[in-house]
């Protein structure tokens, strides 16, 4: 899996056209888990963390990064403890669509070459 996971607050319709896509989602629920500010939360401590504006943005990153979940696993022990047994994994055909309510995480590779479109509403 390449880049991390990804947070969207409008809702997304995806349609696969060609080739084929993996995706991996996770319900709002796990906000918390999906480490969002890293491995630890923001503190008074650390106010330029609190600081970082999410409200005129879209999107939002994970700091768990799919490919390298082993090394995560002691850094980031509630991601792997309650995300990865809940989350969807799926695999998008020619002619699929998927359609993400607002806020829900997610990471997506193409498997083969491949051409999706994506629209955020």
């Amino acid at each position: 899996m390449e880049g991390k996971w990804e947070l969207d607050l409008t809702r997304i319709e995806t349609v696969q056209i060609v080739g084929r896509k993996y995706v991996w989602i996770a319900g709002p629920q796990f906000q918390t888990e999906m480490y969002p500010f890293g491995s630890t939360p923001p503190t008074i401590d650390r106010p330029e963390e609190e600081d970082q504006d999410h409200d005129d943005k879209e999107t939002c990153l994970g700091s768990v990064e799919p490919d390298r979940l082993d090394e995560f696993r002691t850094r980031f022990p509630n991601f792997v403890e309650k995300v990865m047994p809940e989350a969807l994994q799926i695999i998008l055909e020619e002619g699929d669509m998927l359609v993400m309510p607002p806020g829900w995480w997610h990471s997506m590779k193409s498997l083969t070459p491949s051409i999706n479109l994506s629209v955020w509403f």
